[in-house]
């Protein structure tokens, strides 16, 4: 479903949904819909949060970003993307209790004009009821890093955007920026 809306947002839908292939794998997608006009975005995060406990997870992003995540929402699981030539996109998937590399992909631009793209992790790797996750996803501009838009939850949501790309631009030295997950409703 459509999460925003607005020509001034650079994500424009998050998605999560599981299926098969038909060959007995079972994969977990997740759709971020992107707005064509910010073409220079390069870079997307997707943490996950898997079950809302004190605690358990990782707080820090992975791209030791200035921000940190609220202990409830640490985060199991963290999907980081960088795109490549045209619409393509290369990913891979960490888990946090290690830091372990658990899978890598790559992925083709969706939608309208391909600036969208659709992530594609195996099922068994993460685990059941995605629906029931915590999520966080942040895009960058590929040439400078800085944050160009968030999925977060909506308390302090547009705060946190202005800080982090205040942080990006190195100017503002600021603590770090408390961060939420977004929660789909059931």
């Amino acid at each position: 479903a459509d999460v925003r809306s607005g020509s001034q947002t650079v994500i424009t839908r998050f998605e999560v949904h599981e299926s098969s292939d038909g060959s007995n794998e079972d994969w977990a997608y997740f759709l971020v819909g992107l707005n064509a006009k910010y073409v220079s975005t390069g870079f997307a995060e997707l943490y996950m949060d898997i079950n809302h406990r004190p605690g358990a997870g990782s707080a820090t992003l992975i791209t030791q970003r200035n921000a940190l995540l609220d202990d409830a929402d640490g985060w199991e699981f963290a999907l980081t993307a960088r795109k490549l030539a045209g619409a393509s996109w290369s990913y891979q998937v960490t888990r946090s209790n290690d830091m372990k590399l658990i899978y890598r992909g790559a992925a083709t631009g969706t939608g309208k004009n391909r600036v969208g793209v659709e992530f594609r992790v195996p099922r068994a790797l993460l685990g059941k009821d995605l629906s029931r996750w915590g999520y966080l996803v942040l895009v960058s501009d590929k040439e400078s890093g800085t944050v160009q838009d968030l999925i977060a939850a909506e308390a302090g949501r547009d705060a946190a955007l202005g800080q982090l790309r205040d942080a990006g631009t190195g100017l503002v030295k600021t603590e770090p920026v408390p961060l939420m997950m977004w929660r789909p409703a059931h």
